[in-house]
């Protein structure tokens, strides 16, 4: 969000960032005996990463998300490190099964809360989808807590901007008194009554993020804060005490018909808000090198937090800022140079280490001061400015284990009100078909649903399900699952996100598949069930484990990186350019990796549609049955006339394909 949205200034005011603490009854007041398990974490959340928006639409073109700028990205300068590639994959947020996987990691390392950027202007919301679509709708959105930042500016077309070129406003931030009624309405009914929304002491957390441009929209101080207190009285109308209103600041705010700069502090005041945050450290601290070191920002803003807290009649929240570097956003053939947003300077030593050493830090000063026990981050997923917590290729999870190092898990909070929500907490959440258990293989979610009449589990047979993403297995296998439980064979499966068989999820595999084996003691050889792109995962680590296996069935399985997901959009997953991964595609993609199954002679059985324009039968199943037989080993495809990539019941309530893993599979000893 938005250093991006500056004009001429070089300092942005930062998103604001309540997150008080996660209790129901968190004070608006500052304590007196904070302890580390009461400090309150919370991630920025920038909505711009799903490709339906309609405005992005008309104006970028179709399915155009900041996932394009990110891939486009590249060293502009030496030791540059662009492009950065997420570990997940370009996924889409406004899938509730993605949004899941965010929701799970975020609350397993230690966040409490997402504070979504949010975008109203006069024709209406912009970039909501992730929020509406994704996060409302995840299964375990109980596990974090959301509120809202009116990012209320200027949208002006800089993605990518051309340097020099003039920035065009695509929607102006200011609005009519209407919009701004029908904003307080639809925020109260739409977000303020769902039971995961952030409260400070049962008053709905509510952001601004330019007071310049909120006092613009009234034309005069007071008429702002009338404004504000009506929005307060409507949330008091619908059943809440009050709202916490939080402003971002930065800079000095102009007062409508005055020229000079007003005193910050002052506006703050006379407006009524109740806390001020920042976004970023770069809004309060220039950046003199082209790579300017973490610890000088770090030391840089600790001082501007330090005048903020004497500044403000309110409580500051401080933040923790990963990183910075919005050359993303940059047309990547100009020249590039420290020239104005996005031309900047960028911070550099931003290493998981550094990051929790600041966290510590900031902690330490929380806990010392009696300030108000609530820390901000930037950034869940700033993937155009340099700054997110999500994994990536390079580090993985060390930015968000680095937040779990410094603040504990998800059962670090105390006190009756959190007991149920720890609850809920300390273990992963995921919804089976069927009654199992669900544990963690470093980090990745899992499962395993036993047959009832269990006298032991030594050498259990079981099939081995994929994908295990949220949301899968669903309903669907449920008559499946039934007729293995029947005839006394696990299932089990643990989640890798969108790896695309890279190296990374085969690691988690082989984790998982010693945890079943050597220390839950199932049978040495599992039967495979890879349904669309558990093909990828599955083929790809049983190429270096034929021995492991007793057979294969698949229910149009992906088998071909190049046919699905395609090289542009598996390379991230692999850690590598798409050129790198196609000249790599022999080590990587499993029509291309048969020879140890057709030499251990595992038996494969797949059911694929002539239909299918998603994972299309020639290009997968039938090139992997071709290449399969001629190296001598036994497939059976069977494909199914005008099916497609879809939930048709056959898929899931197909006796020979059932009849195929119990025959193969192991007897118990």
């Amino acid at each position: 969000m938005r250093y991006m949205m500056m004009k001429k200034s070089l300092f942005v005011q930062g998103l604001i960032i309540l997150i008080g603490c996660l209790s129901l009854s968190c004070s608006d007041e500052p304590s007196l005996s904070i302890t580390s398990e009461q400090v309150t974490v919370a991630a920025y959340y920038f909505p711009n990463y799903h490709p339906n928006d309609p405005r992005n639409q008309k104006w970028k073109g179709k399915n155009w998300s900041e996932w394009v700028l990110v891939k486009a990205a590249r060293p502009r300068f030496e030791s540059h490190q662009q492009p950065n590639i997420p570990l997940w994959g370009y996924t889409d947020e406004s899938d509730p099964r993605i949004m899941a996987q965010k929701i799970d990691a975020a609350a397993a390392h230690g966040i409490d809360a997402f504070i979504f950027d949010w975008y109203w202007y006069d024709d209406g919301p912009y970039l909501e989808q992730a929020l509406d679509e994704g996060f409302l709708k995840a299964a375990n959105n109980h596990l974090l807590k959301f509120s809202l930042m009116w990012a209320n500016h200027d949208w002006i077309d800089i993605q990518p901007y051309k340097k020099d070129s003039p920035k065009k406003v695509l929607w102006k931030g200011k609005v009519k008194q209407e919009t701004f009624d029908q904003i307080c309405d639809y925020v109260i009914q739409t977000y303020f009554k769902h039971p995961s929304y952030w409260k400070i002491n049962g008053k709905p957390y509510f952001s601004v993020y330019e007071l310049n441009k909120l006092m613009e929209n009234f034309g005069t101080i007071q008429a702002t804060r009338h404004a504000l207190d009506q929005f307060r009285n409507k949330a008091k109308q619908a059943g809440f005490p009050d709202i916490h209103l939080n402003a971002v600041v930065w800079g000095r705010s102009i007062i409508p018909g005055e020229q000079k700069p007003a005193d910050p502090a002052d506006v703050v005041s006379r407006l009524g808000f109740n806390s001020v945050t920042s976004y970023v450290w770069i809004h309060h601290v220039a950046l003199p090198d082209q790579q300017t070191d973490y610890t000088y920002v770090q030391e840089a803003y600790f001082k501007y937090w330090a005048k903020a807290e004497s500044l403000f009649k309110v409580p500051y929240y401080p933040n923790v800022t990963m990183g910075w570097d919005s050359s993303p956003r940059a047309d990547q053939d100009d020249p590039f140079g420290n020239y104005g947003y996005p031309f900047m300077n960028v911070v550099s030593g931003n290493t998981p280490e550094r990051f929790q050493k600041a966290l510590e830090s900031t902690k330490q000063h929380l806990l010392e001061s009696g300030a108000p026990p609530i820390l901000t981050i930037n950034c869940w997923n700033e993937w155009t400015e340099g700054s997110y917590l999500e994994p990536d290729t390079r580090h993985k999870m060390a930015y968000l284990e680095a937040v779990r190092n410094v603040f504990g898990g998800p059962d670090r909070k105390s006190g009756a009100a959190d007991d149920q929500l720890n609850a809920l907490s300390r273990a992963p959440v995921k919804k089976l078909p069927l009654d199992g258990e669900i544990f963690t293989i470093q980090g990745q979610t899992a499962f395993l649903i036993l047959p009832e009449a269990v006298k032991s589990s030594h050498s259990m047979p079981w099939v081995w399900y994929a994908p295990t993403l949220p949301g899968l297995p669903g309903e669907e296998e449920r008559w499946m699952f039934e007729k293995f439980l029947e005839k006394g064979i696990a299932i089990a499966g643990v989640d890798v996100g969108e790896s695309y068989g890279s190296p990374w999820g085969r690691d988690i595999y082989s984790a998982f598949f010693d945890q079943l084996v050597n220390h839950r003691n199932l049978a040495k050889k599992a039967c495979l069930l890879a349904r669309s792109r558990g093909g990828l995962m599955l083929y790809n680590w049983v190429a270096a484990h034929a021995e492991s296996v007793a057979c294969i069935a698949g229910i149009y399985p992906v088998c071909n990186l190049n046919s699905y997901p395609g090289l542009e959009q598996a390379c991230g997953a692999y850690n590598m350019s798409a050129e790198d991964l196609a000249a790599h595609i022999k080590e990587n993609n499993p029509i291309d990796r048969l020879t140890s199954l057709a030499k251990a002679k595992v038996p494969i059985f797949h059911i694929h549609g002539d239909s299918d324009t998603v994972v299309p039968l020639p290009d997968n199943s039938g090139e992997l049955a071709k290449r399969y037989k001629t190296q001598g080993g036994n497939i059976v495809l069977k494909v199914f006339k005008g099916r497609g990539h879809d939930m048709w019941p056959g898929w899931f309530q197909c006796q020979d394909l059932v009849d195929f893993v119990i025959s193969h599979a192991p007897q118990q000893e």
